[in-house]
């Protein structure tokens, strides 16, 4: 993220959007993990029907902005062709 936003491919709020979603996803995996609901670390999925309505926002916020990143993605590759 860092890096993009240093050469200009990420505007400050998508970049600090992009940490906040990471820092979320990061706790929502770590919580399901101390509570045991995941056998291995790979496969520990989210499953939005099984969060509070503040941690479904999060949620929900943080694909809006990985969303935005994958934009970025397909437009730089789409102008490198």
């Amino acid at each position: 993220i860092k890096g993009l936003l240093d050469k200009g491919r990420l505007g400050v709020d998508l970049s600090e959007r992009l940490l906040v979603a990471y820092h979320d996803f990061t706790t929502l995996k770590i919580t399901r993990e101390v509570a045991g609901e995941c056998v291995n670390g790979d496969e520990c999925f989210i499953d939005p029907r099984r969060l509070d309505e503040a941690d479904n926002q999060r949620l929900r916020n943080g694909m809006e902005a990985v969303s935005g990143l994958e934009k970025i993605v397909y437009l730089s590759f789409t102008e490198m062709e």
